[in-house]
């Protein structure tokens, strides 16, 4: 089974975070093994999530101990997910719940979703 690894960033907004996770829950993983992988890029004040919450998505939390910017935090989870096996990698970021039904049904096969694109 192929391993999929999404790669959330965080930073500041941690109701956004969680709601994204949330969303994760209802993908569909009959086909692929799916491995999310949140790098927090705010350590003033950490994301306070616990992993084993969430084992259906096999999460882990990198800590960063400051803040890398978009691309070093991304690259911390990539480089998390290429140890860790990775056959395909999606950089995520929190983005309004309704996007999300149409960006996963056309990735996982959620029934919800209709197209991708612009409208």
């Amino acid at each position: 089974m192929k391993k999929v690894f999404l790669v959330v960033l965080y930073y500041k907004d941690q109701k956004a975070t969680f709601e994204l996770i949330e969303t994760l829950k209802d993908v569909r993983k009959e086909t692929f093994d799916l491995h999310t992988v949140i790098v927090d890029n705010y350590p003033q004040d950490p994301i306070k999530i616990n992993p084993s919450d969430y084992k259906d998505l096999n999460l882990r939390v990198i800590y960063n101990k400051e803040n890398l910017g978009f691309s070093g935090g991304n690259n911390i989870g990539i480089t998390e997910s290429l140890k860790n096996g990775a056959d395909f990698i999606l950089i995520l970021s929190s983005i309004k719940t309704d996007i999300k039904k149409v960006i996963w049904g056309k990735l996982f096969g959620t029934r919800e979703a209709q197209l991708i694109g612009k409208m």
